[in-house]
């Protein structure tokens, strides 16, 4: 599978096109310019339509990984009954920020797509990273950076524990992403050999078990934040099932998405500030999500599926 990363290329193509619509891009902020265009090529062509369907996976879903770098090698999330840990050597550490979750993204993708334990990574590093929507011009310390963060990544184990307190019920699982990562990037070049990670069957049977949907433009346009890529995934697997108006308190969003902000007032009130920034960033590429903020937390009321469902699916 391969993105379609949203370049000022595309976006003047997108503006000189025959919709009179697509002239409104030009007229928004710059730093607005991509979201509105995909905003509007949304309402014209589905995820499915435009080869831009993903998947995740549920478990990461409800409970995400650090946005900062952690100076320790445990990292525990909690979510309602939901726990999940992660646990790395010392000397690698543990995955943060964007560029993790867009490649579990990729990973769940290729395994929903093709049933298949073994994924293989494109040759070269910079097409790899162009194939996750991250650059198709990234330079040497953006490519570090990814690579650090693929290591990271797959050398994680995870422990997932769900918690039943109505039926004193806890069910614990653990295992590794993969079995086997055998990397041969090279900058620009092609290597003799493959880059490929073969997943375990544990972390493979976890994301293709009931992937939630996702549109990978959406992702794309929101990949400078982690928090809004969180906020997005969440919406759309929390909305996707909802049946009557939800209100979620400050205090327990700030235990799922806030966990690196001081629990104190002025902690409260810029994970408050952070959070609606990036909600309405979402909102602007999620427009059929009924969601709104106040002083107490937000309100979810039942929506329109982001992705249609199909009647193969």
């Amino acid at each position: 599978m391969a993105y379609k990363p949203y370049d000022d290329e595309m976006l003047r193509t997108l503006i000189d096109g025959g919709d009179p619509r697509w002239g409104l891009v030009a007229k928004q902020p710059r730093s607005q310019r991509k979201r509105f265009a995909v905003a509007l090529q949304r309402e014209q062509e589905s995820a499915q339509e435009a080869g831009m369907l993903g998947y995740q996976a549920r478990i990461l879903i409800q409970c995400s990984l650090p946005y900062r770098r952690q100076l320790v090698n445990e990292w525990t999330r909690r979510n309602g009954g939901v726990t999940l840990t992660l646990w790395t050597p010392k000397d690698i550490g543990l995955p943060y920020g964007a560029y993790p979750r867009l490649l579990l993204t990729w990973v769940t993708t290729e395994a929903v797509r093709t049933q298949k334990r073994q994924v293989i990574l494109r040759d070269s590093l910079t097409r790899f990273m162009a194939d996750l929507g991250i650059s198709r011009h990234a330079d040497g310390r953006q490519m570090q950076r990814f690579k650090d963060q693929t290591r990271r990544l797959f050398n994680t184990t995870i422990t997932s524990t769900v918690t039943d307190g109505a039926h004193s019920m806890t069910h614990d699982v653990g295992f590794r992403l993969a079995s086997e990562v055998k990397l041969w990037w090279t900058p620009w070049h092609n290597a003799t050999d493959s880059s490929e990670i073969t997943l375990t069957e544990e972390f493979f049977h976890l994301i293709t078990d009931r992937p939630v949907p996702v549109d990978l433009r959406v992702l794309q346009v929101l990949k400078g934040s982690a928090l809004a890529l969180d906020i997005y995934s969440w919406l759309v697997y929390r909305l996707s099932y909802l049946k009557q108006p939800t209100t979620i308190p400050w205090e327990v969003l700030q235990v799922q998405f806030g966990n690196n902000y001081a629990q104190s007032k002025s902690g409260r009130y810029a994970f408050k500030k952070d959070f609606q920034e990036q909600l309405r960033a979402v909102l602007q590429l999620y427009s059929t999500a009924h969601v709104t903020a106040d002083s107490q937390g937000i309100t979810l009321q039942p929506s329109r599926l982001h992705i249609t469902r199909r009647s193969s699916d």
